[in-house]
């Protein structure tokens, strides 16, 4: 008996091996199918995307929240896209990636990087073959130059900012702000309500870097500067700034007024003076005087005269029909402060004293000749 090799046993079971192997490939396809139904040839490569925007080597100019859009023309046959941002200075690590784009087009907020060069590509990625592998296509890239607009500066007064009130009324408040933008337009605006823009008391269109701003009353007020570049975007102040304006202390009130409080005014001396003097002593810091009178009734006070502010510190009243008998009046005195143009700048607590036309004739008196009375 002839004596079999070893490798004879082998023989048949390599022979089966490469039949079932044959079998396989036979039934393997050369190609698969796109998203779309188109069959794609096994190997082929998708073509680069052609990018749209940003056009090449552009700069890029954005604000605050600006979403910047990348786009690109659709591959024909990808099932999704690759996208990557890289700043030219680290090209080893993306700012910004996008690993499955289903869109022709990415929204990246942009305003987050530094200024400088940065480019983006974009990669279209084939379905998924039979044996489970995806294939990207070719790499599109492009340049660009970013630069992030920056937002003007309000400089003074300082959010916050107390100012005396006489000082706020006698002289002129100043605003200022800056810009390292080209500034097409602008518009300060000044107001009482926390957002400046809705009720503005004070606007200026197209201002200087420095706005002046005479007589601002006491409380607190809102202001800002709103801006924009030439391409339209706005570099208007991140917020308002708060400035608060003191009330202007009051004036003390007047001494040493006559008539004394409680003064009683009977027959004879109507009939010796005719009238009745008012008088009381000059204040430190006022140069001007309102003076009042006002009947004590019992639903409250009546006012009978009021004069606009005047420098004397008397004041003689002729007319006394203005007066009935047997009643209580009040006049007043408040001491106050005109700049030149007549306008109070500081007003002044309220001196007072009670008189009584102590008659008991009822009714006026009687204007006319010195003494006679309404009624006598």
């Amino acid at each position: 008996m002839k004596k079999r090799r070893k490798t004879d046993y082998y023989t048949p079971c390599f022979k089966l091996i490469t039949i079932i192997t044959l079998l396989i490939l036979s039934a393997v396809p050369s190609a698969f199918a796109g998203e779309d139904g188109a069959v794609l040839q096994a190997g082929e490569l998708l073509p680069a995307p052609v990018m749209i925007h940003p056009s090449p080597d552009s700069v890029v100019i954005v604000n605050d929240g600006r979403l910047l859009e990348f786009l690109w023309e659709p591959v024909s046959k990808a099932e999704y896209y690759r996208f990557s941002l890289y700043a030219v200075s680290n090209p080893n690590f993306p700012v910004y990636e996008q690993e499955f784009a289903s869109d022709w087009r990415v929204l990246v907020r942009v305003d987050q990087f530094a200024d400088g060069q940065y480019y983006w590509t974009v990669q279209a990625v084939k379905p998924e073959n039979v044996a489970g592998v995806r294939q990207g296509g070719d790499l599109s890239r492009r340049n660009f130059t970013l630069r992030n607009l920056q937002r003007l500066t309000l400089t003074s007064p300082a959010s916050g900012a107390v100012v005396p009130g006489l000082v706020a009324l006698r002289g002129e408040t100043e605003f200022r702000w800056d810009s390292s933008e080209e500034v097409e337009k602008s518009r300060f605006v000044l107001s009482r309500n926390h957002d400046p823009g809705l009720q503005p008391e004070i606007e200026i269109m197209n201002p200087g870097r420095m706005i002046r701003v005479d007589r601002l009353g006491e409380g607190v007020w809102y202001w800002t500067v709103e801006a924009w570049t030439r391409e339209g975007f706005s570099i208007s102040a991140t917020a308002p700034r708060q400035l608060i304006v003191q009330p202007t202390s009051l004036l003390p009130p007047p001494e040493n007024m006559r008539p004394a409080n409680g003064h009683r005014i009977d027959a004879a001396e109507l009939r010796l003076n005719g009238s009745i003097t008012f008088s009381w002593s000059a204040v430190e810091g006022a140069n001007s005087y309102v003076f009042s009178i006002f009947e004590e009734t019992s639903s409250g006070r009546r006012q009978v005269i009021r004069l606009d502010p005047y420098t004397p510190t008397s004041f003689t009243l002729s007319d006394l029909s203005l007066l009935d008998y047997g009643k209580t009046y009040i006049w007043q005195v408040e001491a106050v402060n005109r700049n030149r143009q007549g306008r109070i700048e500081r007003h002044g607590q309220q001196g007072e004293n009670s008189f009584v036309l102590d008659i008991r004739s009822p009714g006026r008196v009687l204007p006319g000749e010195t003494g006679r009375l309404y009624g006598n």
